[in-house]
């Protein structure tokens, strides 16, 4: 029925059967998908902290870590949502906004872990009409994002917890976000905003009004003009494939790799942590992409190995905190393809991990069937969890394990974390 971007690879597929998660490429039937049936499925917001917020005809729920909660408001459970977006609470601390006719509101988690929905602040008068739609845009160095609401003829946006305005001559007839980048159709005319620029343009070249259907965080957006539906972006994308926009980075060493088409021509891409030293990789060194990166080139910073393989870089350097990854790829006549990616790295930075209470329950549920008495090497106990820490952090971050589908981020979050922070048992 539809499909609703999660970002980081990810997708929520609302069927007539219930919901499925599609991850790098697979799709699966969740445990909580008989809980919501796919037609009453409204809207969906995926947030930096790992949580998926799901608007359903019969209420607001929460998914984190596989497990789905009810949230409910004072009058009980929150119906009537026409606009879901994840983005700045007032206070700039991470929240989920949601529209209902004339009124906006967010909920956050208080002091004592409690969730409290409140007001935007936005008068019934600036209201007027109701939201159109909600989009937000992700946290960065120095800013915790930015929350847009459109109305009947003008936009709204908070950020560090002040509203700004800004007149529309047209009427928005949609929005949607993505990383830094929200794209606005109002009239016949499709804009596009660069958070990381604090700029706003109009988007040429197209052969009539767009649909827009979805955004990702690689800066495009997939429109529908009359009949056929592509994809639009300000230059050949650079597309990250091991780390994802607003993610969290729990390994000290981390496959770093790009692709850029090739028909862009590129002939050398230039990797840089926070505008620092870059490290080069050359159009000789890349790799031609298979599969689904049919006629890429494929870019690591860490190079690779004489098999091919992808080579790790050392995060040693990065302090822990947000940072960004500046990508550039030079194409023909000194243009430049220019991807901002920002993550959070949090290596040795939480709580412990424990290999019994944490990662047991995976490695049961996912990975027994393959490395107790299947096809896989035997790994079921802590001492050979431990002893091959590196290699099964690696290959869960890069989504080549389980062989039968990735786990849900939020796991593969706990096992790198297990993997670099004591191997507790």
């Amino acid at each position: 029925l539809r499909v609703f971007p999660l970002g980081g690879g990810s997708a929520l597929v609302a069927a007539e059967q219930g919901g499925f998660l599609a991850e790098s490429g697979w799709l699966i039937a969740p445990a909580w998908r008989d809980a919501l049936d796919g037609p009453g499925l409204r809207a969906v917001g995926a947030s930096a902290s790992g949580a998926t917020w799901l608007a359903h005809e019969t209420g607001l729920f929460r998914l984190k870590g596989g497990e789905l909660a009810k949230l409910t408001g004072p009058d009980g459970a929150i119906t009537g949502i026409t606009a879901l977006a994840v983005g700045p609470g007032l206070d700039q601390a991470e929240a989920v906004w949601f529209a209902r006719g004339e009124t906006v509101s967010s909920a956050q988690l208080d002091a004592s872990q409690a969730w409290v929905v409140r007001a935007a602040g936005l008068t019934s008068a600036q209201l007027e009409g109701g939201a159109v739609a909600l989009a937000g845009t992700s946290p960065a160095p120095g800013t915790a994002g930015q929350l847009w609401v459109a109305t009947a003829h003008r936009l709204f946006a908070l950020e560090g917890g002040t509203w700004s305005r800004l007149d529309l001559e047209e009427t928005p007839s949609a929005m949607v976000g993505a990383g830094r980048t929200v794209w606005l159709r109002a009239g016949d005319v499709l804009y596009r905003y660069d958070a990381d620029l604090k700029a706003w343009g109009q988007v040429e070249g197209l052969s009539g009004p767009a649909v827009v259907l979805a955004a990702d965080a690689s800066g495009a957006a997939w429109v529908q003009v009359g009949d056929k539906t592509q994809a639009v972006a300000p230059a050949p994308l650079v597309r990250a494939q091991t780390l994802f926009e607003a993610g969290a980075v729990h390994l000290p060493e981390v496959v770093v790799k790009v692709a850029v088409p090739a028909s862009a021509m590129p002939s050398e891409v230039r990797f840089s942590f926070d505008e620092g030293p870059p490290v080069s990789a050359l159009v000789k060194d890349a790799l031609a992409g298979s599969g689904t990166l049919q006629g890429q080139l494929v870019f690591s910073m860490g190079g690779f190995d004489a098999a091919g393989r992808d080579k790790a870089f050392s995060f040693a350097a990065l302090s822990q905190g947000q940072h960004t990854l500046l990508v550039k790829a030079e194409l023909p006549g000194n243009v430049e393809s220019v991807r901002r990616l920002h993550f959070d790295f949090r290596a040795a930075s939480e709580a412990p991990v424990s290999f019994a209470k944490d990662l047991l329950p995976i490695a049961t549920s996912r990975c027994a069937k393959c490395h107790t008495s299947g096809p896989g090497h035997e790994l079921k106990t802590y001492e050979q969890w431990k002893a091959e820490k590196d290699k099964v952090a690696a290959a869960v971050f890069e989504s080549r394990m389980p062989a039968d589908g990735p786990l849900d981020p939020a796991q593969a979050a706990l096992i790198q974390r297990w993997a670099n922070g004591g191997t507790n048992p």
